[in-house]
């Protein structure tokens, strides 16, 4: 038996389970689409994969990419060097 036949249990089963929905809304088309807008556009590969799960509903906000641009709502830790600050101020 290998271990991809393994049944999966417990905390194993939660990837395949939060990784289904958005399995099924990223198909080929929409995959194309966005590495063009990457690999065309030069676009952020990261924004952009944010943005495309912010706009389907799998996110509500995103982490920023750096410290000085730290915008997450309390209580996030450990997101950024410096202090949380709320994204409306």
């Amino acid at each position: 038996m290998t271990t991809s036949s393994l049944p999966l249990r417990g905390a194993s089963r939660a990837i395949p389970d939060t990784l289904a929905p958005i399995t099924r809304k990223l198909n080929n088309s929409v995959a194309q689409d966005l590495n063009a807008k990457v690999d065309v556009n030069g676009e952020d590969p990261h924004q952009l994969a944010l943005d495309w799960m912010k706009a389907e509903g799998f996110v509500k906000w995103g982490l920023p990419r750096s410290p000085a641009t730290c915008t997450a709502p309390a209580p996030v830790p450990d997101i950024c060097q410096g202090p949380l600050r709320d994204a409306s101020s």
